[in-house]
C-alpha cells in the first residue's frame, strides 16, 4: 500500500536548518515543490490503478450501471412514438401523409420494365391517378382491377422508367421462399364499402383532426412515417394504433407478424 505523510506535516525548505546562504523564498522552494507535485501525480495515478482493480475483480451486477442511452420505445421492433413526443405529436405527423382508399381502374406490364406495372388509380371526386408499382409477380394485372387498396396521394410525382408516378400503393412484404425475389408481397386492403377517396385514419388519435395534409410531403416525412407501420394479427397498424376507414379496419392479410409497411 502507498505509504505517504499527512499533507500537514510536509516539510518545507522554510523549515530546514541550513548552514547554506538565505536564498530566495521562490528560488529556495522551486526543487522541493517539484518533487512534492510529482509525488501527488504519482498517488493519484496509484489510486486510479487501484479503482480500476476494483472494479475489475467486481462481477458484472456489482458494477454501477452506465447511463443509458435516450431513445424512442418501440412496437413490436419498430420505433413507436419518441422519447418525450405525446400522442398527439404522433398524430400530427400521421395527418400529414394524404392515405386514401383507391380503387384500381387499370393494370398493365410496364412495357420496358420486369417488375412494373402500369396502374390508374381511382382516389374519389371523379379524380384518376397514374401510378408505376413494383407489384409484377406479386398480383396479377386482370385480377387487380377492381381492387380497393391504400395508397398516398400527396408525395411528389416521380418517373419511374420513363412513366410519371403521382401516388404510391401502400403493401407490406416479408420473407418467403418459393416467392419472387424470396419476398411475400401484399397490398393493404381497403374494408368493404370503403368508397375511393376516403381517408384512412389512425384509430384513437384524434389530433390527426385538426389539420389538414399538406400539398407535397417531403420525402423524409413519410420516411419516419413508414418506419412507424407494421403488422400485427393482419392488420395494418401506426404507432400501435389500427388503421381504419369509416367502414372497417385496413386489413394485410397472407404476411407474417411485423412486416413493414412501404
Amino acid at each position: 500500500m502507498l505509504q505517504h505523510r499527512p499533507w500537514h506535516a510536509t516539510t518545507t525548505c522554510a523549515d530546514q536548518p541550513s548552514s547554506r546562504p538565505r536564498r530566495s523564498k521562490i528560488e529556495g522552494c522551486s526543487a522541493p515543490a517539484t518533487m512534492a507535485s510529482a509525488a501527488i501525480d504519482d498517488a493519484l495515478a496509484h489510486v486510479r490503478s487501484l479503482i480500476e482493480d476494483v472494479e475489475g475483480a467486481l462481477k458484472p451486477e456489482e458494477r454501477a450501471p452506465k447511463a443509458a442511452k435516450p431513445s424512442g420505445s418501440k412496437q413490436n421492433g419498430k420505433p413507436s412514438s419518441q422519447a418525450g413526443e405525446s400522442d398527439d405529436e404522433s398524430a400530427l405527423l400521421f395527418a400529414k401523409a394524404k392515405l386514401v382508399v383507391a380503387r384500381v381502374a387499370k393494370a398493365d406490364d410496364h412495357p420496358e420494365a420486369d417488375r412494373l406495372l402500369c396502374l390508374q388509380l381511382d382516389v374519389g371526386a371523379e379524380a384518376t391517378v397514374p401510378v408505376v408499382a413494383g407489384l409484377k409477380g406479386h398480383v396479377e394485372p386482370a385480377a387487380f382491377i377492381g381492387q380497393h387498396v391504400v395508397a398516398i396521394t400527396n408525395l411528389k410525382p416521380c418517373k419511374l422508367a420513363g412513366r410519371v408516378s403521382e401516388a404510391m400503393i401502400l403493401a407490406a412484404s416479408c420473407e418467403r421462399q418459393g416467392m419472387p425475389g424470396n419476398r411475400c408481397v401484399r397490398v393493404l386492403q381497403a374494408p368493404a364499402g370503403a368508397k375511393p377517396g376516403a381517408r384512412v385514419r389512425c384509430r384513437g388519435k384524434d389530433a390527426q383532426n385538426k389539420v389538414e395534409a399538406p400539398k407535397t410531403l417531403s420525402s423524409k416525412i413519410w420516411a419516419a412515417i413508414v418506419s412507424r407501420l407494421v403488422v400485427q394479427e393482419s392488420t395494418a397498424l401506426y404507432d400501435g394504433c389500427v388503421l381504419e376507414t369509416e367502414e372497417g379496419v385496413i386489413k394485410v392479410p397472407g404476411v407474417d407478424d411485423n412486416s413493414e409497411i412501404h
